[in-house]
């Protein structure tokens, strides 16, 4: 009997929270997925005496305050009353720690809360309308293709069966968001780390992430701190791999040749050492000459801008939790037991390696580098080589700036004494792979001497 009315108070309970009028929180790889209560001013006080005036009404019986809360943390763990403080970045730091002067004037006082709200809810209203907007751009450009249900995820959590297609004869659109991920140290101590290697210093693996929204494919590339670091020559030779890969999925598909079909859209964070370095930017000039008909650029405003790479990021740590991994092999292993994330480790010891330098240099052969200025704007597409400059996706046409960066000659010339020069001789973009580049291979990078003596021992 007592059993039996336990039940029914958690049925009670349970359609009570179903009434509950909540909002997502926002994606981010350091905590699991939250959701808050939109009413203001509601405290878990109220929600209960409102469960029990429902239990009473019902003829139930009601469960206590205390083990109220109590079903609400187990069936709801995600749950929040409001939205809190602790999605911090620099920025915020920085503002809050400047606020706690006493020497501030009113007019300062208030302009460093008016650039911290800014700061805060820019990025989040970036994402929906990003999200928004690439939807529109589908519909517009790719009207025979299906539209991403999601682009850039309002939680984290991992989906239960993440649908994975490949590239389709009528694709004409790609979409894809890529980003490095927090690096890991090895060995992987999820589970007991030994007290002789608290103050070690470990190797680093570095993982870069390609989310192809198109497909539902994330790739996630692995490779430790003495291949490359983070910089444009391993983001070109990185995303070289992966265009490559999947040009070779377009041609078993049947998809025809990209260059002549095919615009890649992608969404990256807004970080200007990596993302818009002017290397990077000859390089998607190249991508548009060489790879696709068109590459449109999307970046997110600076600050909380935790994008869908953060997001498989997230899902892959939370497979190493709980476990100790030594070998890179490992942590792959564990990595590609998340459902529709691809991992594989990049090792540098193997003569076939796909790290390379000089990139800059070959590029700058062939492109212009971009203009002063551009990395205030957050909107680029590339067409064959010439670049339009938005500052955000709403802006007027009239106030587009357009730039060339193609150099002496026509498209196709260009075209053709680049895939010659990189690969060896003229030749197709299909026929290219990483082995046939005459780039310089990166030779390893040597680690510091106190990082050799704590691998050491």
């Amino acid at each position: 009997m007592c059993l039996r009315s336990t039940r029914l108070a958690t049925t009670t309970y349970n359609f009570s929270a179903s009434e509950w009028n909540m909002e997502d929180g926002y994606p981010c790889s350091h905590r699991g997925p939250r959701q808050y209560l939109v009413e203001p001013n509601v405290t878990w006080k109220k929600l209960w005496e409102r469960y029990a005036r429902q239990a009473e009404a019902a003829y139930r019986r009601s469960i206590g305050y205390c083990r109220f809360t109590q079903y609400v943390h187990f069936y709801f763990p995600g749950i929040r009353l409001s939205r809190s403080q602790t999605d911090v970045c620099d920025a915020c730091v920085r503002i809050d720690t400047t606020l706690l002067r006493r020497d501030l004037t009113d007019v300062e006082r208030s302009e460093l809360l008016a650039e911290k709200a800014v700061h805060v809810e820019a990025p989040i209203n970036q994402r929906r309308a990003m999200t928004q907007f690439v939807k529109e751009y589908a519909a517009t450009h790719a009207p025979q293709q299906q539209r991403p249900e999601e682009v850039i995820a309002e939680h984290v959590e991992v989906p239960l069966m993440q649908r994975i297609t490949d590239q389709r004869k009528d694709l004409t659109l790609q979409i894809q968001i890529d980003d490095f991920g927090g690096s890991l140290p090895l060995p992987v101590y999820g589970h007991k780390q030994p007290s002789a290697d608290y103050y070690n210093s470990n190797l680093m693996l570095h993982n870069f992430v390609v989310a192809d929204i198109t497909t539902g494919r994330n790739a996630v590339y692995i490779y430790d701190e003495r291949a490359q670091g983070k910089g444009a020559d391993a983001l070109c030779s990185l995303r070289m791999l992966h265009h490559l890969r999947v040009r070779e999925r377009y041609g078993q598909n049947g998809a025809g040749d990209p260059e002549n079909t095919i615009t890649l859209l992608q969404v990256l964070d807004n970080c200007v050492g990596q993302n818009k370095s002017r290397s990077v930017f000859m390089f998607y000039a190249m991508l548009s000459l060489v790879f696709y008909k068109k590459v449109v650029l999307l970046f997110l405003l600076p600050g909380h801008s935790h994008n869908t790479a953060d997001r498989v990021v997230a899902w892959c740590k939370r497979k190493l939790k709980g476990e100790n991994l030594y070998v890179p092999e490992q942590v792959v292993k564990k990595m590609n037991e998340t459902n529709s994330v691809e991992a594989e480790f990049l090792d540098h010891r193997k003569s076939g390696h796909p790290f390379y330098c000089g990139w800059d240099v070959l590029l700058a052969r062939y492109f212009k580098r971009m203009p002063d200025g551009y990395t205030g704007n957050y909107f680029f597409e590339i067409d064959r080589g010439v670049v339009s400059i938005r500052h955000l996706v709403t802006t007027d046409d009239q106030e587009v700036k357009t730039h060339s960066l193609i150099g002496n000659g026509d498209p196709l010339s260009i075209k053709k004494a680049f895939l010659s020069d990189l690969a060896g001789e003229e030749r197709l973009t299909g026929c290219v792979t990483m082995p046939d580049l005459r780039l310089q291979r990166q030779p390893p990078l040597t680690l510091t001497m106190k990082k050799r003596k704590s691998l050491a021992l």
